[in-house]
């Protein structure tokens, strides 16, 4: 590999980003992007590098090739800190060969160092197979590295046969699903139970899940309603060199609230076709594709309606029941959990998906609704109180998501007729 010095001296390698998403919320968080290597060779063009580093591994080429690309993107992360203002974690890959080396820990520290960043900015991504390499040092090494107060994410979760066998006991921060396994989920006849599977493993010991290889609204949602946390690929974006990602960075800033970065650092952004313009939240496009991906799964269905919505039109105008919904938006956003799915089905309904919830719930739903009809009879400002009628269905084995959802309306319907005979009760004739 004659070509591999010149080519590292004159930046044949190119770093690409792609960004990851917190889709757990009803807007999708970025929250970091992956390093991605790229070798444009003058004569051979840009080579994938499915070609070059298991070569690279072979050879020993690939520690110079890693801290090359380790470099490169930390510098990467402190320019966006510096020139934007933002402080977006990057994930770069560490291969098996790199945990070899003693000196590793080092060598990330002074990169760290030299850009003035901390470990949490640089996040390491180690595939599945180097966990099952019968080396104690490689487990030792990745347990130094958390130590010095790196995160481990294991990449190709799936691929190799330490995911059932040494999950327990394996030093890691989150587990990356291989791609082929989304892939194979979403095929024309899809079977997503063996990864539904994974993503439950994951969480039943407390590790969230990463997916890579996204690319459809379809696999995205019915991904969330698994229960993945983190999701990455062309759904959001392709791998983009580094100045193309900064102008995709500026671009979502802008489109974002006013209040531009979000407490968390990051910025909030959502694809119009499945969100609420008004309150962000799910649409009816989105609701459609939650109802399939809830079929034969545990849930608890919420169907509820702004009392007198049209009343609270008609005599105050458009501008203010908008902003009654915002605010009743905001309290089922603040009273619900962040892998609950909210949506806007229509002006004045909301509908709330809870996966993974059942009658045992009951009460604790309940007072959910107790607490934000209490804060509704608070509203801020110079806007009257209001109230929510909600309806409350589970499912069971036997029902799909659709038939919870008619159970939900029905109870519904029978609270709303139930409200207004209570009250013509005490009103005078």
């Amino acid at each position: 590999m004659e070509d591999f010095p010149a080519a590292i001296a004159v930046k044949q390698f190119r770093v690409y980003y792609q960004p990851k998403f917190d889709v757990r919320p009803n807007k999708p968080v970025l929250v970091s992007a992956e390093a991605l290597v790229r070798w444009n060779h003058p004569a051979l063009g840009m080579i994938s590098p499915c070609v070059f580093v298991p070569l690279f591994e072979h050879n020993g080429l690939i520690r110079a090739l890693d801290q090359y690309v380790w470099a490169e993107a930390a510098a990467q992360v402190r320019r966006w800190k510096e020139q934007l203002d933002i402080a977006l974690p990057v994930s770069v890959n560490v291969s098996w060969v790199d945990l070899l080396d003693p000196s590793l820990v080092e060598n990330l520290k002074s990169i760290l160092a030299a850009n003035g960043l901390s470990s949490r900015e640089l996040l390491l991504e180690i595939t599945e197979s180097a966990y099952t390499e019968d080396s104690n040092q490689m487990i030792e090494t990745i347990c130094e590295l958390r130590k010095t107060g790196f995160r481990i994410e294991m990449d190709d979760f799936g691929s190799g046969y330490s995911s059932l066998s040494m999950l327990s006991s394996l030093p890691i921060d989150a587990l990356k699903l291989d791609m082929q396994f989304i892939r194979s989920a979403f095929r024309e006849q899809k079977d997503t139970r063996l990864l539904e599977a994974m993503i439950q493993l994951a969480d039943r010991f407390d590790v969230p899940t990463i997916a890579e290889g996204v690319e459809t609204e379809e696999q995205m949602i019915t991904l969330k309603i698994m229960g993945c946390d983190i999701i990455q690929g062309y759904y959001f974006s392709r791998p983009l060199p580094s100045e193309e990602f900064e102008v995709f960075l500026k671009e979502k800033r802008n489109a974002s609230r006013p209040s531009g970065l979000e407490e968390s650092g990051t910025y909030r952004d959502a694809p119009d076709s499945l969100h609420d313009p008004l309150t962000g939240l799910y649409n009816k496009n989105a609701f459609e594709i939650l109802l399939q991906g809830a079929a034969h799964k545990q849930v608890t269905v919420l169907s509820a309606e702004v009392d007198h919505y049209a009343e609270i039109q008609h005599e105050h105008g458009r501008e203010y029941a908008d902003r009654v919904i915002r605010h009743v938006a905001g309290l089922l956003r603040k009273n619900f959990r962040r892998m609950d799915c909210i949506v806007r089905l229509r002006e004045d309904k909301f509908v709330i998906l809870m996966i993974h919830s059942g009658s045992t719930d009951r009460n604790r739903i309940s007072s959910k609704i107790d607490r934000i009809n209490e804060e509704l009879r608070k509203m801020p400002g110079e806007l009257i109180p209001v109230s929510l009628s909600v309806g409350v269905a589970f499912s069971d084995t036997d029902k799909t998501g659709d038939a919870v959802f008619r159970d939900a309306d029905v109870a519904l319907e029978r609270r709303k007729e139930i409200r207004t005979k209570v009250l013509s009760h005490f009103l005078p004739e």
